[in-house]
């Protein structure tokens, strides 16, 4: 009988741990969301405001996160204490695309900032170059760069045409997917209000990489579905795969990490 109250108490305990895990992450990101209105009056960048209202509430659960982590060195308790908060963070950021309006107006008002800021630098005399250019060198840059300039100028047809060419290219050639021109092809696809194509696009992009740019861009599509598709639960315990060095400066590094660089990608990545 001592075996069994004992195999019930530890079966119990886990279920009740599970349980307040859940509890406690929803209630967490509520009270987050309840925080940004304030912070959206002095702070614009939504990914700021996050961060700071994160770090408020955050005393109000820091003892359930350690009350998680079952470790009896105390050194390594408090460095897989501070990976749990740096986790919930960076997964709250995505998380509550879906679960919190305030969050996703800003962001949408942010995509569109960019957006028009992009528009003001294109012509019609841009994509005239940008033809003899395709023309001239036909590769995956020259078509995902008239591809940009064309959705820039709503011209949300070609753009596609020439964006799915560079990723159909750039694939051939190295094996791999062209990352920015998915998360530029989901874009369009938003644009057009085919919100479905756009979730299934980077859904799919999603399981093949997880990493944190298509989650966020998944939930945002997923979003504009009216939420058709299960969200992403802390999906960065299980399946997001992240660098460990750049979780630790995460905080470190937070005043530099804005929308921004979500929309423009140095590089290759650029959109």
């Amino acid at each position: 009988m001592n075996k069994k109250n004992s195999l019930l108490s530890i079966t119990l305990s886990i279920a009740l741990g599970i349980a307040n895990a859940q509890s406690y992450t929803t209630s967490f990101k509520a009270e987050i969301c309840n925080c940004l209105p304030q912070q959206f009056e002095t702070q614009k960048n939504p990914n700021k405001a996050i961060e700071t209202c994160f770090q408020n509430t955050l005393p109000n659960y820091a003892a359930l996160i350690d009350a998680e982590i079952v470790e009896e060195n105390a050194n390594i308790r408090y460095q897989k204490g501070q990976q749990k908060r740096m986790e919930l963070m960076v997964s709250f950021t995505y998380e509550m695309v879906n679960s919190c309006d305030i969050y996703f107006n800003k962001i949408e008002e942010i995509r569109e900032l960019q957006f028009n800021q992009g528009k003001a630098y294109i012509t019609e005399a841009k994509i005239v170059e940008l033809d003899k250019l395709v023309a001239m060198h036909p590769n995956h840059g020259t078509y995902l760069e008239r591809g940009r300039a064309n959705f820039y100028l709503e011209n949300y047809s070609k753009a596609e045409i020439d964006v799915r060419e560079s990723i159909r290219i750039y694939k051939e050639m190295t094996q791999q997917e062209n990352i920015a021109a998915i998360y530029l092809l989901a874009w369009i696809l938003e644009k057009q209000e085919r919100y479905q194509k756009a979730f299934q696009l980077l859904d799919e992009e999603y399981k093949e990489r997880p990493i944190f740019n298509t989650a966020y861009f998944r939930e945002i599509a997923n979003k504009k579905t009216g939420g058709s598709f299960k969200p992403l639960k802390n999906a960065s315990n299980r399946r997001i795969k992240q660098d460990t060095s750049k979780l630790k400066n995460i905080k470190k590094n937070a005043s530099k990490d804005d929308l921004k660089k979500l929309f423009k990608i140095k590089g290759n990545n650029k959109i």
